[in-house]
């Protein structure tokens, strides 16, 4: 495992493995809170839990991603991260330009540092590029400052907050697992298994909703004229 040249902490985290300060000297240094994390991953299990059986299989998944997208993006703009869309892919950009952020679904390794950790799914030409900069000599980029609208391209790294929704015993309970992880440059057409850094959290645990009681309406008397 990689050691940090800058303050000789791995660059594969964990709070299991090394503590809460550590995790949260990672996000300092990204300019990130757990706040719009945790508000993003909620969401994403907000959205997840309005699927219904009419819907395709995939909806629960796809509901829980653009709820973590949503989320992530809108509370991040509060502190001067902007929403971003190169090539159709949602991505937020700190406000110096040397961060991007994006939310991904991952395997069954997802927060957990001592297994390997897979996207769910191929990522296309976008992603590819995208992760071209998290190479470690930070070369030139042909055609990266063109696809996000700046020639500040040089520094960028590109992370994601990764996921993975398992169920639990109890019928709408479940497991967010997560982390936040910068893949390796990665080829368009495959899934991402190389990380140059990974940061995993202390699962979040999530009841099963309760829905309200129905409240029964007051009577009403309406008087009736018998014929």
């Amino acid at each position: 495992m990689l050691e940090s040249a800058a303050n000789n902490r791995p660059d594969w985290i964990s709070e299991a493995d090394h503590g809460t300060d550590t995790v949260d000297a990672l996000l300092a240094e990204l300019g990130i809170s757990r706040e719009p994390l945790s508000k993003a991953i909620r969401a994403g299990v907000t959205e997840r839990r309005r699927a219904t059986s009419f819907e395709p299989t995939t909806s629960p998944g796809l509901r829980d991603w653009i709820g973590r997208v949503g989320a992530l993006r809108d509370d991040l703009h509060a502190t001067g991260w902007q929403p971003i869309d190169p090539a159709n892919a949602p991505m937020a950009r700190r406000p110096d330009g040397k961060v991007l952020l994006g939310v991904m679904q991952g395997d069954e390794g997802t927060g957990n540092l001592h297994s390997p950790l897979s996207s769910t799914y191929p990522k296309g030409v976008t992603i590819a590029k995208l992760t071209i900069s998290n190479n470690s000599v930070n070369q030139p980029l042909p055609g990266l400052d063109e696809l996000l609208g700046t020639a500040e391209v040089d520094a960028m790294k590109v992370w994601f907050l990764v996921t993975r929704f398992k169920n639990g015993e109890a019928n709408g309970s479940g497991t967010v697992h997560a982390e936040l992880s910068q893949p390796a440059p990665t080829s368009s057409g495959t899934n991402i298994t190389e990380w140059a850094k990974r940061c995993c959290f202390s699962p979040f645990e999530f009841e099963p909703a309760i829905e309200p009681e129905p409240t029964e309406p007051l009577g009403v008397d309406v008087p009736v004229n018998w014929r």
